[in-house]
C-alpha cells in the first residue's frame, strides 16, 4: 500500500464533472423555478422547457456567467484547481 496523494489531475477531472453537472442541473430547473408567492397564486400551472433565458445568472461570487459552466469547463476547473492547491498548501 503506497502513500495515499491528492492528484491534481484527478482534481481537475472532478472538477469539470462536477461543473457539467452544475450546468445540466441549472437548465433543468431554471424553467420551473419559481416563487412562493408566484406558486400560491396558480399552484395548478407552470412552465416546462429547458433554460433559454436571456438572464443569465452569475455564479461563484458574479465571477462566472452561466454560460461558462458550458463553454469554457476546462479554464473554469484549471481556475479552480489553482485556488485549492493554493489552500491545501497553507495547511
Amino acid at each position: 500500500m503506497g502513500f495515499s496523494a491528492i492528484i491534481e489531475e484527478n482534481v481537475s477531472r472532478d472538477l469539470i464533472t462536477a461543473l457539467a453537472f452544475a450546468s445540466w442541473t441549472l437548465e433543468m430547473i431554471d424553467s420551473s423555478q419559481r416563487t412562493q408567492a408566484e406558486q400560491e397564486a396558480s399552484p395548478n400551472s407552470g412552465t416546462m422547457g429547458f433554460g433559454g433565458n436571456s438572464d443569465e445568472p452569475r455564479v461563484a461570487r458574479g465571477s462566472w456567467a452561466r454560460a461558462a459552466l458550458r463553454t469554457e469547463a476546462h479554464r473554469l476547473a484549471e481556475d479552480l484547481t489553482v485556488r485549492v492547491r493554493r489552500l491545501w498548501k497553507k495547511r
